[in-house]
Parts: structure tokens; sequence; C-alpha cells
């Protein structure tokens, strides 16, 4: 029979102990269910001798582990011929996709986070950009207009004041024509 007590044990010591026992005191008292892992297990079973050898090759003390030896890993060898257990690998297969799963969800924030600081990068090269363009457009103002416009009004100005400087100086067309000059050496 085995107690919790052989159980803990077992799993304190990292060993644990293969003896015969008759099915009544292997039950204890309690009901026995049969596991039908021939529908489950890829290697068909082993004929009842074979399994009676290695059980009986295995009595005494033997390495125990409640994850990589343990009493089902026992049966699947003497039944079997191999050392698995589908309730471990079920959890450990479990495990490694939550694992997988906890990397996407990563992957995910941090990809998530590269796109939000990116926005920011961007949003602070357009904050920038339209700050360099308010100067410049306060400089054009200042200046007396906005681009084409402003150059177009300025030099609608300084025509008349030409005009009306002309006008005070009662220049004929000799002045005029040095006048031309005058401004075209301003552009320049």
């Amino acid at each position: 029979m085995v107690t919790n007590n052989r159980l803990i044990l077992g799993v304190i010591t990292k060993t644990a102990s293969v003896r015969v026992d008759s099915v009544v005191d292997f039950a204890y008292g309690s009901e026995i269910l049969i596991n039908h892992m021939d529908s489950v297990c890829k290697q068909p079973p082993l004929d009842g001798d074979e399994v009676a050898r290695r059980a009986e090759k295995l009595l005494g003390s033997v390495t125990y582990s409640l994850l990589w030896y343990n009493c089902e890993h026992y049966v699947m060898y003497c039944r079997y011929g191999m050392a698995v257990s589908y309730q471990t690998y079920q959890n450990r297969e479990r495990q490694r996709r939550e694992r997988v799963r906890e990397r996407e969800r990563e992957r995910e924030r941090e990809r998530r986070e590269r796109e939000r600081e990116e926005r920011e990068r961007e949003k602070e090269r357009r904050e920038r950009r339209g700050e360099r363009e308010r100067r410049e457009r306060d400089i054009e103002r200042e200046r007396g207009g906005e681009g084409e416009k402003g150059e177009r009004e300025r030099e609608r100005k300084r025509e008349k004041r030409r005009r009306e400087e002309r006008e005070r100086r009662g220049k004929g067309k000799r002045g005029k024509r040095r006048e031309k000059r005058e401004r075209e050496k301003e552009r320049e």
C-alpha cells in the first residue's frame, strides 16, 4: 500500500521502492480503475511474461522524480517498453505552450511600444516642423507679407515710393532711366 508518508518521502529523497503487493493491498479498500493506455500509446503492449520480467527486474529501490520518473513512467516501461508519463507530458506541453504564448504576448507588447514611440517621435518632428514654419511665417510678416504675395506687396510699395519721389523731383525720361537702373541694382 502507498501512503502519503511514503509518497512524500519518495519525493524528498528522490528514491522509491518497488515491491510485490496483492491487488487488495494495493487498492487499500479503494476502487481500482483500469487505464486503457493501449488506445493512446503508439507502441503495442508487450506480452504478460515480458511485463512481469521487467517489473521484477526493477524490484527494490529506484530513482524517483515526480516529473521525470514516477509510477506512471514505471508502468509504461514495464507494459510498453518506454518510460513516459502522459500526465507529465501533457503538463510539460501545456507549460511549453504557455511559454510560447507569453513570448508572443511580450513581442506584441514590444511591437506596440515601438509603434507608440514612433508615433511620439513623428509628433515631435511635426511639432518642430510646425514651429519652424511658424517662425518663417513670422519673419515673412515682419518683412511685409508672406512668400511671393509679400514680395509683390513690397515691390508695389517700392514702386509707389519711387513714383512719389519722381513727382516730387519732377524728373523726365532721363530720370526714369536712371531710376530703372537703380531698381535693377537693388534687385541684384
